[in-house]
């Protein structure tokens, strides 16, 4: 078992890479071991740490992004709601980030949330929702690049019938 030093109190682990030899870890906002708030790559071997996201809002991570491998899933960026909540990812090439940047497009004014993925990680559900919009399901093909809508959460309620929310 390895001695944590003063300075590593504070990161949280999250998930070992795909190769299982380093791990993601997160070092939350208002640590006082001089890390900046951020997601890391540590490598137990060398004991090294590289910061491969900055946070750079007021709030902590609400939630990771996790690609849609079935077999070894990794984290690729960080949800935020600081505000409208947001994703923000460590590599913005990556193709689940150029995806929810169509998303966050498609559902301007709103949030989205992948929720689930079929086992072979061809489909994804994604529901969107906002202060006039109590919830719509969507299913996503990944190999079409299409959005299909599914169903309203509350169809009974209209729009204007929603407070706006500040």
């Amino acid at each position: 078992i390895q001695k944590l030093d003063e300075k590593e109190v504070g990161l949280r682990p999250i998930a070992f890479t795909k190769d299982n030899k380093k791990v993601y870890v997160y070092m939350p906002l208002g640590s006082k071991n001089g890390l900046q708030s951020g997601v890391y790559l540590y490598d137990p071997t060398s004991q090294k740490k590289s910061l491969i996201w900055a946070n750079k809002s007021i709030t902590d991570i609400s939630s990771m992004v996790w690609d849609n491998d079935v077999e070894k899933s990794v984290p690729i960026g960080v949800k935020l709601d600081d505000g409208i909540p947001h994703y923000e990812f460590f590599d913005n090439n990556h193709p689940l980030a150029k995806i929810y940047a169509q998303f966050e497009k498609l559902f301007s004014g709103q949030f989205f949330r992948v929720t689930n993925y079929t086992d072979d990680g061809k489909l994804a559900l994604i529901v969107s929702y906002s202060d006039k919009n109590p919830g719509k399901l969507y299913s996503f093909n990944f190999k079409t690049n299409k959005l299909k809508y599914v169903l309203s959460f509350k169809p009974q309620i209209k729009p204007s019938m929603m407070g706006t929310e500040q």
